[in-house]
């Protein structure tokens, strides 16, 4: 749901902004919010351009708050929840003490009202779900939020404190970037806004490039963009207006602080099913059509008949692939159809094209906003946009089951390594090194070379999933000489090691425990919930996930990390509740992700225009050598160094579009 922006001054004397600023920065997200717009305006606004927007946007929201000289705040609305005028933003409490715009829903939005309606609370609106934030505000302060099952990301004005919050749900599922430039604040639901501000400095952050090429994504609170900051997942920050003072990230929320964690210990897979069952109806939610991702994997299946059971008429569901002529790729038709037949679903299948995958980069790069290494974005982009043209405007999706109930096969590789190396290696430095010179250990799959070369280094071993290339050979083979040196002193490890130190210090030990808490905590909001995001709401669609709802989330990250696989069998849990309801080949299908056959789309002429886009790049940034550049730009049918390709590409486009 939708996209806010807001400009704030913090310690200038004499603020001055251009008034038209703030509805720029909502114009380059009105893919986000094409249902309506608002703003609030300072009180010095010009009438003249404040007559001139009501003539040309006559259905906006346009707000001038008494006093106000230092707030400017914007909302594209994408309605959902409460779709009557009544429920646009920006929006004030019955009292007029609090503003906000909010990006997100609040599932149990009811609840909590009747709560607040017994504690004298008043509401304009009839169902809004906005309204009820800001009330919960008024009623518990910023504590509110803990009431919250949803996904949100919003900026709140508290008049009496002069306090601002900006505020990013638990999970990550919905995105906020900041910037102070000149003594003011900027933030918006996507940087393109922020930047819609030429004054701006946009100075690539070569840090990140490190990161990037061996995570495929920007960790919070970096971004690409130098000075330009990301909201952690379950964090806030808190603005004092009246002298400017802004607060670190505060963390509000932790999935081992939890104090349900205690009473989760001994739930057996029906109490999750039980979980998970609320967990979908409660984002039944909605005064629009909501449908379903399908891949007939087991994530995705359990959405469908899961939600299929809750309703009494046909879900829409929704499937994409590339076509089978591919070798080596085979796409999710058949097991998709077996789902959606089984649930008597309304089935939607979407075949992709080579054509489809390269006229889509150009927009893809724009709407990623920073490069993040996964060609998954351009499938979730189509189907939405599919399940958009079919009048589904909020849709499910799988996304948190892998992290949550231990469902990637590296994750239990890493725990073998694990029982001979120990989380910090107590093997001697000498005999990693013989390991690691041993030939059949460099034979090895790379991200085990990588975990042993961690260790010899007295690294946290296990830094995710998608854990693609070693310091050593980022410095040894991928950067030029003088990017090396520019970045030899930036320890790609210090966050992961803060990581570990805090999951250690919240008592946990197990390394199935650990391996969740890293791809909950880094993967899973700035890859996996970025690209469902940034892809849905590109189409003007609304993505929802279940198995991250915090209900779930606890109850899972409650049960003892050695239930969670059995049998050498991932997502053990999960397999048992679902146990008569989806078929055996289901269940036990391997995991095969948004995959896309990328080897055979890296044409000839693609590889040929990001040759040209990395030699550009290259050529001002000065980050790869010229031999990693020779060896990734080759025809290839090898699946990692396609990877490799595709990763180096993302950042060379989005360089061009943005920096350059």
């Amino acid at each position: 749901m939708c996209a806010i922006a807001g400009i704030l001054a913090l310690n200038t004397p004499e603020f001055r902004i251009e008034t038209s600023q703030i509805v720029a920065m909502c114009d380059a997200m009105a893919h986000r919010g094409p249902d309506g717009e608002g703003y609030l305006f300072a009180q010095q606004t010009p009438s003249g351009y404040l007559n001139h927007l009501q003539t040309a946007r006559p259905e906006a929201l346009l707000c001038i708050e008494p006093q106000n000289e230092r707030v400017f705040l914007g909302h594209r609305r994408l309605a959902i929840i409460d779709l009557s005028a009544a429920a646009a933003q920006p929006m004030t409490d019955a009292t007029a003490q609090v503003w906000i715009v909010f990006n997100g829903e609040i599932y149990n939005h009811k609840d909590i009202k009747k709560e607040l309606l017994q504690l004298g609370y008043h509401f304009k609106t009839d169902h809004s779900d906005t309204e009820v934030i800001l009330n919960a505000y008024l009623a518990w302060g910023i504590e509110c939020v803990k009431k919250f099952r949803g996904m949100f990301a919003f900026g709140l004005w508290d008049k009496t404190k002069n306090e601002f919050y900006l505020l990013r749900d638990r999970m990550g599922v919905k995105p906020l970037y900041y910037t102070i430039h000149n003594g003011v604040l900027y933030f918006a639901s996507e940087i393109k806004a922020i930047l819609e501000n030429k004054e701006i400095p946009r100075k690539l952050h070569k840090a990140v490039v490190s990161d990037y090429l061996s995570f495929t994504a920007a960790a919070a609170p970096d971004t690409f963009f130098e000075n330009i900051h990301k909201l952690h997942a379950a964090h806030y920050i808190k603005i004092n207006l009246s002298n400017g003072d802004v607060s670190a990230q505060i963390r509000y929320w932790d999935m081992f602080e939890a104090q349900t964690n205690d009473a989760y210990k001994g739930a057996s897979s029906q109490d999750l099913l039980a979980c998970f069952t609320n967990c979908v109806d409660i984002r039944r939610e909605a005064d629009v059509q909501y449908g379903v991702l399908l891949s007939g994997g087991i994530d995705s299946s359990a959405n469908a008949v899961t939600l299929s059971k809750l309703v009494n008429k046909p879900i829409k569901a929704f499937t994409v692939g590339f076509s089978n002529q591919y070798s080596g790729y085979k796409n999710e038709f058949e097991p998709a159809r077996q789902v959606a037949k089984l649930c008597n679903a309304q089935h939607y299948e979407l075949e992709l094209s080579q054509k489809d995958f390269l006229d889509f980069l150009p927009q893809m790069v724009w709407h990623q906003d920073e490069p993040t290494a996964d060609a998954a974005n351009i499938p979730i982009y189509y189907i939405s946009k599919l399940a958009k043209k079919e009048g589904v405007t909020v849709i499910l999706g799988g996304e948190g089951s892998d992290e949550l109930l231990i469902g990637y096969s590296a994750m239990q590789n890493a725990r073998r390594f694990s029982e001979f190396l120990g989380q910090k290696s107590t093997v001697k430095k000498t005999g990693l090194e013989l390991l690691l010179g041993l030939n059949a250990v460099r034979k090895r799959k790379f991200s085990e070379h990588i975990w042993l070369q961690n260790a010899k280094e007295s690294k946290v071993f296990y830094r995710g999933s998608t854990d693609l290339m070693s310091e050593q050979e980022k410095h040894s083979k991928v950067f030029s000489a003088e990017f090396s040196k520019t970045v030899q002193d930036y320890n790609v490890h210090h966050k992961f090691e803060q990581y570990y130190h805090r999951f250690e210090a919240l008592g946990r030990s197990h390394f199935y425990d650990w391996a969740s808490y890293i791809e909950l905590n880094y993967r899973l909001p700035e890859l996996l919930l970025n690209r469902l995001d940034k892809m849905t709401m590109a189409a003007s669609v609304e993505g929802r996930v279940p198995f991250l709802d915090v209900r779930f989330v606890e109850m899972a990250m409650g049960i003892a990390a050695s239930q969670k696989v059995q049998h050498n069998q991932e997502k053990y849990l999960l397999k048992k509740a679902f146990e008569g309801i989806l078929p055996q080949n289901i269940l036990h299908r391997p995991k095969d992700g948004f995959t896309i056959p990328l080897t055979h789309l890296l044409t000839n002429d693609l590889l040929a225009m990001g040759k040209d886009a990395l030699l550009d790049f290259n050529r001002e940034n000065e980050v790869f050598s010229a031999q990693y550049l020779k060896s990734i730009t080759q025809p290839t049918k090898n699946n990692l160094a396609a990877d490799k390709l595709w990763t180096a590409l993302n950042l060379a486009l989005w360089w061009q579009r943005f920096l350059k």
